[in-house]
């Protein structure tokens, strides 16, 4: 089990966002989740830390650079992971991305890859993967 471990996700379809965070929690996540930009800009002003940031393919387009740059001003040695579906625009502030979940623990193995090489390297801050597209 995960602890004190914590993941933002971000998405804009609430069935897909609670199963996701079932799924963190379950797994031993603490999960924070966010549906609107506004709502993400909102929690970055607290004191919150997060280990994670996962953003769902239903977040739009648009919105994808300016939270992705937001993000990264705030938490700049911190994992962003996106999730999605066909080819799609990933912002270069993502750290890594999976493509088309084929069953829940692929998930959970590439949030726990991220998250543990962010942590073993603080000179590079966001670990070896950077960069990195999962495939399922």
């Amino acid at each position: 089990m995960v602890s004190a471990t914590t993941v933002l996700t971000i998405g804009r379809d609430a069935p897909l966002q609670s199963s996701r965070t079932l799924l963190l929690k379950h797994a031993g996540y603490s999960v924070v989740e966010l549906y609107t930009d506004a709502s993400v800009l909102k929690f970055m002003e607290g004191e919150t830390n997060v280990d994670l940031v996962l953003i769902c393919h239903s977040v739009e387009v648009s919105s994808r650079m300016p939270l992705c740059t937001a993000l990264r001003m705030r938490y700049p040695a911190t994992p962003i992971l996106m999730l999605y579906s066909k080819y799609e625009f990933i912002p270069p502030q993502v750290t890594s991305s999976l493509q088309s979940l084929g069953n829940p623990e692929e998930l959970l193995d590439v949030v726990h890859t991220l998250i543990c090489s962010s942590c073993s390297d603080p000179q590079n801050g966001v670990g070896t993967p950077a960069g990195r597209q999962f495939f399922a």
